[in-house]
Protein backbone atom coordinates (compact mmCIF):
# COMPACT_ATOMS: atom_id res chain seq x y z
CA UNK A 1 0.00 0.00 0.00
CA UNK A 2 1.44 3.33 -0.60
CA UNK A 3 1.51 6.18 2.02
CA UNK A 4 -0.97 9.09 1.12
CA UNK A 5 1.08 12.27 0.62
CA UNK A 6 0.39 15.07 3.78
CA UNK A 7 -0.84 17.61 1.22
CA UNK A 8 -3.87 15.02 0.31
CA UNK A 9 -4.89 15.56 3.63
CA UNK A 10 -4.39 18.76 4.10
CA UNK A 11 -6.38 19.33 0.57
CA UNK A 12 -9.36 17.53 2.31
CA UNK A 13 -8.71 19.18 5.49
CA UNK A 14 -9.44 22.95 3.50
CA UNK A 15 -12.12 21.61 1.49
CA UNK A 16 -14.33 20.31 4.71
CA UNK A 17 -13.32 23.89 6.59
CA UNK A 18 -15.34 25.56 3.85
CA UNK A 19 -18.49 23.65 4.08
CA UNK A 20 -19.02 25.84 7.04
CA UNK A 21 -18.75 29.75 6.02
CA UNK A 22 -18.54 31.97 8.47
CA UNK A 23 -20.16 35.22 7.88
CA UNK A 24 -20.49 38.36 10.39
CA UNK A 25 -16.42 37.35 10.55
CA UNK A 26 -17.54 34.95 13.02
CA UNK A 27 -14.46 32.50 13.52
CA UNK A 28 -14.79 28.87 13.63
CA UNK A 29 -11.54 27.66 14.14
CA UNK A 30 -10.75 26.38 18.25
CA UNK A 31 -14.94 26.95 18.74
CA UNK A 32 -16.62 23.48 20.19
CA UNK A 33 -19.20 21.53 18.38
CA UNK A 34 -22.20 22.95 21.13
CA UNK A 35 -20.90 26.50 19.97
CA UNK A 36 -20.89 25.95 16.97
CA UNK A 37 -24.66 24.88 16.78
CA UNK A 38 -25.80 27.90 18.46
CA UNK A 39 -24.00 29.95 16.10
CA UNK A 40 -26.09 27.87 13.22
CA UNK A 41 -29.52 28.47 15.29
CA UNK A 42 -28.35 32.41 15.42
CA UNK A 43 -28.07 32.21 12.21
CA UNK A 44 -24.34 33.61 12.47
CA UNK A 45 -22.83 30.77 10.10
CA UNK A 46 -24.28 29.52 7.10
CA UNK A 47 -23.70 26.63 5.21
CA UNK A 48 -23.69 28.10 1.81
CA UNK A 49 -26.13 25.97 0.27
CA UNK A 50 -29.03 26.80 -1.51
CA UNK A 51 -32.74 25.64 -1.45
CA UNK A 52 -34.24 24.49 -4.66
CA UNK A 53 -37.96 24.65 -5.55
CA UNK A 54 -39.68 21.46 -6.29
CA UNK A 55 -40.21 21.45 -10.43
CA UNK A 56 -44.01 21.19 -10.21
CA UNK A 57 -44.67 23.94 -7.86
CA UNK A 58 -45.49 27.13 -10.23
CA UNK A 59 -43.01 29.44 -8.08
CA UNK A 60 -40.71 32.15 -9.47
CA UNK A 61 -38.34 33.55 -6.33
CA UNK A 62 -35.74 36.55 -6.48
CA UNK A 63 -31.97 35.70 -5.89
CA UNK A 64 -32.54 37.87 -2.42
CA UNK A 65 -35.89 35.53 -1.68
CA UNK A 66 -33.74 32.19 -2.19
CA UNK A 67 -30.84 33.40 0.02
CA UNK A 68 -33.05 34.25 2.27
CA UNK A 69 -34.47 30.86 1.99
CA UNK A 70 -31.33 29.34 2.45
CA UNK A 71 -30.32 31.13 5.89
CA UNK A 72 -33.88 30.20 7.08
CA UNK A 73 -32.95 26.48 5.86
CA UNK A 74 -29.99 26.22 7.99
CA UNK A 75 -31.72 27.32 10.89
CA UNK A 76 -34.32 24.73 10.71
CA UNK A 77 -31.37 22.22 10.24
CA UNK A 78 -29.63 23.61 13.33
CA UNK A 79 -32.87 23.41 15.45
CA UNK A 80 -33.01 20.02 14.53
CA UNK A 81 -36.52 20.47 11.99
CA UNK A 82 -37.16 18.42 9.16
CA UNK A 83 -40.42 19.53 8.01
CA UNK A 84 -40.95 23.64 8.20
CA UNK A 85 -43.20 26.08 6.87
CA UNK A 86 -41.13 29.53 5.78
CA UNK A 87 -42.89 32.58 5.96
CA UNK A 88 -41.24 34.75 3.03
CA UNK A 89 -42.94 38.47 2.11
CA UNK A 90 -46.29 37.29 2.32
CA UNK A 91 -46.39 33.72 1.23
CA UNK A 92 -45.84 30.31 3.42
CA UNK A 93 -44.06 27.92 2.24
CA UNK A 94 -43.52 23.96 2.74
CA UNK A 95 -39.61 23.09 3.01
CA UNK A 96 -38.25 20.05 3.55
CA UNK A 97 -35.21 20.49 5.85
CA UNK A 98 -32.79 17.36 4.56
CA UNK A 99 -33.65 18.16 0.97
CA UNK A 100 -33.12 21.77 1.16
CA UNK A 101 -36.52 22.13 -1.24
CA UNK A 102 -39.57 23.90 -1.04
CA UNK A 103 -42.15 21.27 -1.85
CA UNK A 104 -45.34 23.20 -1.53
CA UNK A 105 -47.20 26.83 -1.21
CA UNK A 106 -49.25 26.32 2.69
CA UNK A 107 -52.64 27.88 2.70
CA UNK A 108 -52.52 28.23 7.00
CA UNK A 109 -56.03 28.34 7.33
CA UNK A 110 -56.64 24.68 5.72
CA UNK A 111 -55.47 22.79 9.22
CA UNK A 112 -54.78 19.80 6.82
CA UNK A 113 -51.69 21.29 4.84
CA UNK A 114 -50.14 21.33 8.33
CA UNK A 115 -50.04 17.65 9.30
CA UNK A 116 -46.52 16.87 9.90
CA UNK A 117 -44.85 20.31 10.40
CA UNK A 118 -42.23 20.60 13.09
CA UNK A 119 -41.44 24.06 13.19
CA UNK A 120 -42.50 27.63 11.47
CA UNK A 121 -39.67 30.23 10.55
CA UNK A 122 -39.10 33.52 9.27
CA UNK A 123 -37.22 34.42 6.13
CA UNK A 124 -37.81 38.07 6.53
CA UNK A 125 -34.69 40.30 5.49
CA UNK A 126 -32.33 41.30 7.72
CA UNK A 127 -33.29 44.53 8.63
CA UNK A 128 -37.07 42.98 10.33
CA UNK A 129 -34.74 40.29 12.33
CA UNK A 130 -35.22 36.48 12.10
CA UNK A 131 -36.36 34.67 15.35
CA UNK A 132 -35.56 31.26 16.38
CA UNK A 133 -37.58 28.22 14.59
CA UNK A 134 -40.40 27.97 16.96
CA UNK A 135 -41.98 23.70 16.74
CA UNK A 136 -41.83 21.11 19.28
CA UNK A 137 -39.28 20.76 21.71
CA UNK A 138 -38.98 24.61 21.61
CA UNK A 139 -42.15 25.84 23.15
CA UNK A 140 -45.77 25.15 22.91
CA UNK A 141 -46.69 26.54 19.10
CA UNK A 142 -50.16 28.55 20.85
CA UNK A 143 -47.47 30.99 23.05
CA UNK A 144 -45.05 30.40 20.67
CA UNK A 145 -43.91 34.27 19.62
CA UNK A 146 -42.18 33.66 16.46
CA UNK A 147 -44.90 31.53 15.20
CA UNK A 148 -47.82 34.26 15.98
CA UNK A 149 -46.03 36.74 14.55
CA UNK A 150 -45.43 34.65 11.57
CA UNK A 151 -49.31 33.96 11.16
CA UNK A 152 -49.91 37.58 11.82
CA UNK A 153 -47.87 38.58 8.63
CA UNK A 154 -49.81 36.38 6.66
CA UNK A 155 -53.43 37.35 8.11
CA UNK A 156 -52.16 41.43 6.87
CA UNK A 157 -50.48 40.16 3.51
CA UNK A 158 -53.70 38.38 3.02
Amino acid sequence: MTPIPLGLFQLLGSAAASVVRPTNSTSVEGVSFDELLELARSGEIASGRGVEIQPDLDLTLTNDQLARLSDAADRAMASGATDVVVTLDGMALRLDVQARRIVGVVDLHRQRELIGIDGFISAAPAAEGNEPVAGPGVGTLPESPSLLKALSQIKRAG
